[in-house]
């Protein structure tokens, strides 16, 4: 009782409505959040790809940036006080080269420019001739020095790895709350939609599968309007998202995915209905279109068929026939073609194709007559009295049933053989047992009258013999 007024109370239409609003406010709700995301970090912030060289070149940048201010922002003199505070920093050191091959850097005991490279692990080197480095959108290092002069700007291992962790932390502080957000939304969403999966058609009390007018409708048919209404909403947004301000942006986003959210919820549930009925491609327009203008034509095809593979063809020279004949053509089509378009290598190249072509026939053709050689040989061994000689063929399937078909005819002349040797082994017996019955009274008849002879016919043991 009460799992049947659980079952009526899902599918009733009230219920539905719900599942539908909850699902269309989890999008909004999606919507929402990666809008408000994107006006807080950028789009760039949606790369959920971890990528720490953006914040890298960002911070050699800035330090980079003082170096320049402090050593070529006055020709005259450098900015001594900004030097003293770059040499302080820690886990960031630099070197500049002048034209001179003069050296200024805040590496100790460093007396080449090999030095710095050996010291200092993640390094940067910019000159009067260097082009930006761009990362994400963003353009490093557009600040150039002097021409013929140099400056590297670089951070040690221990640096690299602790701002590494630090953006690390921030990335994951930044993007774990959309995830988490968006994870959960997408989780209503597919919940609700394998809800409306099993609901589809069904009413409270009724296990019967309902339709509407709108299940008329072709489900492909039904796809192009979709995707044609969803077009013309992104053109009308681009239209008027210029004269729009953000939150009017933000609205509009709203109205328009509403509408694209329940046209796609209303084609979900026709599309399981036709899936429960086994009626999912049936019900398309190309397959409607399929059957009734092709539809005899390939019944008649599978007609041909059966009979070809049942009746008294051979399908399988038919299809050598038919399949050779094509191949010929097209080999000859691309083989004009190919010559046409590059003369003799063309040629060499249809050739080839064309002589592949007779390779495998010829290859079916010696396979196929040394099937029928083996039959030969089976046949005149079995000839000879050999009827325990077995015929095994995996070629085609009629080289299979005559195979058989010897295989049982030795089989039974195998058994007739044996049933006639068994009834002259009998035979034999019989006279041999009949001659032994016959032999022992005949005996006895000949010594008696052996006696008789002897004795006469008036001794007095005459009657007895």
């Amino acid at each position: 009782m009460l799992v049947t007024k659980l079952k009526n109370l899902i599918r009733h239409w009230l219920f539905k409505t719900v599942i539908i609003l909850l699902m269309i406010g989890a999008g909004l709700y999606s919507l929402v959040t990666v809008f408000n995301f994107i006006q807080a970090h950028g789009e760039e912030g949606l790369s959920m790809q971890y990528d720490f060289s953006d914040g890298y070149y960002s911070n050699l940048d800035t330090f980079y940036k003082d170096i320049y201010k402090a050593y070529y922002s006055d020709p005259k003199q450098v900015n001594a006080e900004l030097i003293n505070k770059l040499k302080q920093k820690n886990g960031y050191y630099y070197l500049v080269k002048t034209s001179t091959n003069r050296l200024y850097s805040n590496v100790p005991n460093l007396k080449t420019a090999s030095d710095y490279y050996d010291s200092i692990k993640y390094t940067e080197r910019i000159d009067g001739l260097s082009e930006p480095v761009w990362v994400n959108n963003n353009s490093y290092f557009n600040v150039l020095p002097p021409f013929q002069e140099e400056v590297f700007v670089g951070m040690t291992e221990e640096q690299y790895n602790l701002e590494n962790n630090f953006f690390m932390d921030s990335y994951y502080k930044r993007n774990l709350p959309l995830l988490y957000k968006l994870g959960g939304s997408i989780c209503v969403l597919l919940l609700g939609l394998m809800y409306l999966a099993v609901v589809s058609g069904r009413k409270p009390n009724s296990d019967a599968l309902h339709f509407h007018r709108l299940d008329e409708i072709f489900l492909d048919v039904y796809l192009v309007i979709w995707v044609i209404i969803e077009l013309l909403q992104n053109d009308f947004a681009a239209n008027i998202a210029g004269s729009l301000t953000e939150t009017g942006i933000l609205i509009l986003a709203m109205v328009l995915s509403t509408i694209f959210g329940l046209l796609g919820i209303l084609y979900w549930t026709m599309v399981s209905k036709r899936f429960k009925t086994r009626t999912l491609i049936k019900h398309t327009l190309v397959y409607f279109v399929f059957n009734h203008t092709f539809g005899w034509c390939w019944r008649k095809i599978l007609w041909l068929l059966s009979l070809i593979k049942n009746g008294p063809f051979q399908l399988l020279p038919i299809t050598l026939s038919i399949g050779f004949f094509g191949y010929n053509a097209i080999t000859v089509i691309i083989g004009f073609t190919l010559s046409v378009s590059f003369d003799f290598l063309g040629f060499l190249v249809g050739a080839f194709i064309y002589l592949t072509g007779l390779g495998l026939l010829m290859t079916y053709l010696i396979y196929q007559d040394q099937q029928v050689e083996q039959v030969l040989t089976t046949l005149g061994n079995i000839a000879e009295g050999n009827m325990d000689e077995k015929l095994n063929i995996s070629g085609t399937r009629q080289f299979r049933r005559l195979a058989e078909q010897i295989n049982l005819l030795a089989n039974g002349l195998n058994q007739a053989v044996q049933k006639e040797l068994k009834a002259e082994r009998m035979k034999a017996e019989l006279i041999t047992n009949v001659s032994h019955d016959i032999k022992t009274p005949l005996t006895s008849i000949i010594n008696y009258v052996d006696l008789l002879k002897t004795q006469g016919l008036d001794a007095p043991d005459a009657p007895k013999y």
